[in-house]
């Protein structure tokens, strides 16, 4: 399980931050509007950095803000004040993918539960309308027993893998 708050998954290369001081939240502003692009989770001094189209060319600027920072009141305040000027110029895309960092950076087992939500939710483990701490970690312990399940399976012959192209012709 990731340690709440302190662990996440990297949005461009996938692989794990271990700590906030180990990542940032990364978006772009167009033409000194302030129209964003994509909020993204990412290693710091990295090269999964975000993509070259956020270099300072054509009017865009990257933007990144520590996750240590982020997990702050006054970071928290920054990234709800983005999100208010999303709202208002009618970002929908952009405004949801600074909500999804927001729960993200503040919500504690948000970050490994929400890759099984819609599958959990499906499967009945909760119904949808939750984000508390009790749901997320049901959510997590539901997805760790059915890998058991699945592993466990496996292991003691319930499924065998599939017999191979010459062993089918031979009629084995």
């Amino acid at each position: 399980m990731l340690v709440p708050l302190e662990q996440w998954s990297c949005d461009m290369c996938g692989d794990l931050i271990t700590a906030p001081e180990d990542g940032c939240i990364v978006w772009c502003t167009r033409d000194g509007r302030r129209l964003s692009t994509k909020f993204l989770i990412m290693h710091s001094g990295r090269q999964c950095w975000y993509d070259r189209s956020c270099l300072p060319v054509d009017g865009r600027f990257a933007f990144a803000m520590p996750l240590s920072e982020a997990r702050t009141k006054d970071g928290l305040a920054i990234l709800l004040k983005r999100l208010d000027s999303l709202v208002a110029r009618r970002q929908p895309e952009e405004s949801h993918s600074l909500v999804e960092v927001i729960l993200r950076v503040t919500v504690p087992y948000y970050e490994e539960a929400r890759f099984f939500w819609d599958l959990a939710a499906a499967e009945g483990v909760h119904d949808g309308t939750r984000f508390d701490e009790a749901t997320l970690v049901q959510i997590i312990r539901w997805k760790d027993d059915a890998v058991t399940a699945g592993i466990k399976a496996l292991t003691e012959g319930g499924l065998s893998p599939p017999a191979s192209a010459a062993a089918r012709q031979q009629g084995c």
